[in-house]
């Protein structure tokens, strides 16, 4: 959207903002994460899993970029078959990844030490 989209539209032949005009994309030089999610899957698992992507994706919005503990979503997506969901970029994943990681290096048999998992749950709580 913006000057450079209407811009693009215009020189395309089509309305601003119509379903036909060119979609224009801005290099920022910002890092962010894509999380893409099938629409076919969302309406064929909805109701019968935890997770539903698309709350998931309102309480992100809702939190937005501006909380210190917990990454929001910047910008929300979809055309027919995919909802996308533009997040920041996180170098080290999420926390589930680093659970499984901690887990992964110690083969298994532990977690993470006592000091690591009150770090994480402290992140956790400041989150709430």
């Amino acid at each position: 959207y913006g000057v450079a989209a209407d811009d693009a539209a215009v020189a395309a032949g089509v309305q601003p903002g119509s379903p036909g005009a060119p979609i224009v994309w801005e290099i920022t030089g910002t890092h962010v994460a894509i999380k893409m999610v099938e629409w076919a899957r969302v309406v064929h698992m909805q109701g019968r899993l935890l997770e539903d992507p698309v709350k998931e994706i309102a309480a992100l919005q809702l939190i937005g970029t501006e909380h210190p503990h917990v990454l929001g979503v910047s910008e929300v997506l979809q055309d027919d078959k995919f909802l996308f969901s533009i997040m920041p970029f996180c170098r080290d994943g999420d926390l589930f990844g680093i659970v499984v990681r901690h887990a992964e290096e110690c083969g298994g048999e532990r977690g993470m030490t006592e000091p690591v998992a009150r770090f994480w749950f402290r992140q956790v709580l400041w989150g709430l």
